[in-house]
């Protein structure tokens, strides 16, 4: 799972802005510029490139954005394959194997 800090820059950079991402998140626009601080402390880079009223991703940036749309894909497809098993076994009662465990000790099932 993505950290609230990960998914505000990820928000930050979709939308090259911050008080979009901060409506879009329903979080103060102070709030989002520290949670983008605090990642670029953490990273030790700078992740935007402010230029006036506008913003840009740098290159290390966009390799972070890279990174953790990739890790969103593989959270989402780990939550699918997840719920897809949880829906196969609906409806019985013993996985295959100990039933066939029981119809070896003369318990039918």
């Amino acid at each position: 799972m993505l950290s609230v800090r990960h998914e505000v820059f990820i928000e930050v950079a979709i939308h090259l802005s911050f008080s979009k991402a901060s409506e879009v998140l329903f979080i103060s626009q102070p709030a989002i510029s520290k949670h983008i601080k605090a990642l670029e402390e953490h990273y030790k880079t700078t992740l935007f490139e402010r230029k006036g009223s506008s913003i840009l991703l740098t290159a290390a940036g966009k390799l972070l954005l890279e990174r953790l749309q990739q890790a969103q894909q593989i959270q989402k497809q780990l939550e699918f394959e997840s719920s897809a098993r949880d829906r196969c076994r609906c409806g019985r009662s013993d996985p295959p194997n100990r039933q066939w465990q029981r119809n070896k000790a003369g318990m039918v099932a």
